[in-house]
């Protein structure tokens, strides 16, 4: 079978759903018989990232980061160079923003297969510079894969051609189902995963809980994820009087994740564009909820239309719509038993066995 080099800026044991995307790609293509390689960058907490990478089938370079940003790119460069000649791969995945501009700055084989991954935000920049960095490498790809519909239709017209969606998958075996049919309508349990950024939307939810509060006996909201705008959505549940409804938990374990979704009832992501132009391109945590069998409510207008089957597994919402939310809310708890089951039929399309497949076609092509 072939070499495959894959080129991401983030990978595990770092959080990211860019890094856990390429760490999921790298792992499904090397069960089928593919020899791969994965460049990406080092963080600080080194010793972890070696042990994870020594347990890894596998191979992984890590790129030191510089305090300078153009040593940075510099060794990049260098470090993919060096792997070029010795790895010698027959496809190379370029996957994010980063990556994507080394494409446009790198000149190879033509013989190599040269596939961009694009997962949404990097098509909103508006540095000249940068922008023309990322139309040069998506010029120069054989292909490019786009997470979502929503994704493809943000990458210029005159690539359409040759762009592809393939939504990202989940890692299934890291979950635990749930086929408990929840039949307490008096208590809602909400939960979202995922950093506490705007982006992600966890805000909207607080808004919609003093609503729910006059509803519901027992309510609560769990928030679950990197903990970089907590103190901002703190004050905002202390604003709207919701304190006690709230309830923080940074990043767990996958246990205790799985503990805590197996007590919840619906998960939600509000999702919104960030200040710095940041996209949701897809949603995947929407979707390991789904295959433990929680039916969610997620935004319009971004990947998320991809991953909720509408009024099916979940239901799809103005983020900006209280009363909007709040509907969905009460429809899927009357209608809980059929939401979950759909939930747990929609899922499976998207585990990482099945989405794999559509790779190693393109690969094959």
């Amino acid at each position: 079978m072939g070499r495959i080099l894959i080129i991401t800026p983030e990978f595990p044991p770092q959080p990211g759903g860019i890094g856990n995307h390429a760490w999921n790609l790298a792992s499904q293509l090397q069960q089928n018989n593919y020899e791969v390689l994965v460049i990406t960058n080092s963080r600080n907490e080194s010793e972890k990232e070696s042990e994870f990478d020594n347990k890894q089938s596998v191979i992984i370079k890590r790129i030191a980061k510089s305090n300078f940003n153009t040593l940075t790119y510099l060794k990049r460069v260098i470090l993919i160079k060096n792997q070029l000649k010795l790895f010698n791969p027959n496809i190379v995945f370029f996957s994010g923003k980063f990556p994507i501009w080394m494409l446009g700055v790198l000149r190879l084989k033509n013989s190599i297969k040269k596939i961009a991954v694009v997962h949404g935000s990097e098509l909103t920049i508006s540095n000249k510079f940068k922008r023309w960095l990322l139309l040069t490498g998506l010029s120069k790809s054989f292909k490019i894969i786009a997470v979502s519909n929503f994704t493809k239709s943000l990458i210029p017209k005159e690539f359409h051609s040759k762009t592809e969606v393939i939504n990202n998958g989940f890692n299934k075996h890291a979950l635990k189902r749930n086929s408990v049919i929840r039949n307490d309508k008096e208590s809602l349990d909400l939960i979202t995963v995922g950093a506490m950024s705007q982006r992600k939307g966890q805000h909207n939810v607080i808004k919609v809980l003093p609503l729910l509060k006059e509803k519901y006996k027992h309510i609560k909201y769990h928030i679950v994820g990197i903990p970089g705008y907590r103190a901002q959505l703190e004050e905002l549940s202390i604003a709207l009087d919701v304190k006690n409804e709230v309830v923080f938990h940074n990043v767990l374990h996958q246990n205790e994740l799985n503990d805590l979704l197996a007590k919840s009832t619906i998960f939600m992501m509000l999702s919104q564009p960030g200040d710095s132009g940041e996209l949701e391109g897809f949603g995947i945590a929407l979707l390991e909820a789904n295959y433990v069998g929680i039916p969610s409510i997620g935004s319009k207008n971004c990947g998320i239309e991809d991953a909720i089957n509408d009024r099916k597994s979940g239901i799809l919402v103005d983020a900006f719509n209280l009363a909007e939310i709040e509907c969905a809310i009460e429809e899927i708890m009357s209608n809980y038993k059929q939401y979950q089951q759909n939930t747990l039929e929609w899922s499976k399309m998207f585990t990482w066995e099945e989405v794999v497949k559509n790779y190693i076609n393109i690969i094959e092509s």
